[in-house]
């Protein structure tokens, strides 16, 4: 059998290969981010509770709920494993001023902006005149800590 192949076809070929290794740095780079405590916000004048649950590969790590005084935050203490990988923070509010049925963020290495900082804290924010919402930062810059204690298990 005579295959015979045309200069386009085996540059197609040959360049599909020589790029191919490179992007695996893209494509199948880590998905994973270490997370610290997770804070929880209240901008309004009244208590409010809000139920947080937080998952990794399906396995629930978290699941509490707090109660914040007005204009306070409440510090979830991480606890869960050290290693780099993909979170699930689901969480419900109610009280006086908003109630709000379960809301998911999906926390992974695309919401660490700064390169330097060692963990990323999550922080559900409740505020007047907004929904509520989640936003992911550096640790340092909301004067909480990375350390944790190491654990084992993911």
């Amino acid at each position: 059998m005579d295959r015979r192949y045309s200069r386009r076809g085996l540059l197609q070929v040959g360049g599909l290969s020589a790029v191919l290794p490179l992007s695996g740095c893209a494509l199948f780079q880590a998905d994973g981010i270490v997370l610290g405590d997770i804070l929880v916000r209240n901008g309004y004048e009244n208590r409010h509770r809000v139920r947080v649950e937080l998952s990794r590969d399906k396995a629930l790590l978290l699941e509490e709920t707090v109660v914040v005084d007005a204009k306070e935050t409440e510090q979830l203490e991480a606890t869960w494993p050290t290693t780099p990988g993909k979170y699930s923070l689901r969480y419900a509010v109610s009280g006086p001023d908003v109630s709000l049925d379960i809301e998911e963020k999906t926390i992974t290495a695309a919401d660490k902006y700064d390169p330097n900082q060692k963990c990323a804290i999550p922080a559900i924010t409740l505020l007047p005149n907004n929904p509520p919402y989640v936003a992911v930062g550096n640790a340092a810059r909301m004067g909480v800590s990375c350390s944790k204690p190491e654990s084992s298990s993911s």
